[in-house]
């Protein structure tokens, strides 16, 4: 993930985030079914998905720390 694009997250209120991570979600488990059934050309693609997802949620969770 991208600096500008790790810096354009923290501008989103929580609920957009909330959308993105659940869409990242949902792309995950389709890729880990395609990698499960031998049709995913980029199987690297998945690590990059899990990790994107992972900031994501990080960032989420600083923002419900940072308003309680």
């Amino acid at each position: 993930m991208k600096k500008v694009q790790k810096t354009d997250f923290f501008n989103k209120t929580k609920e957009e985030l909330m959308a993105i991570a659940k869409k990242e979600m949902r792309d995950l488990s389709t890729m880990r079914l395609y990698y499960r059934l031998k049709k995913n050309k980029n199987t690297r693609e998945i690590f990059i998905k899990r990790k994107n997802l992972a900031v994501l949620k990080t960032i989420i969770r600083q923002k419900e720390l940072a308003h309680g």
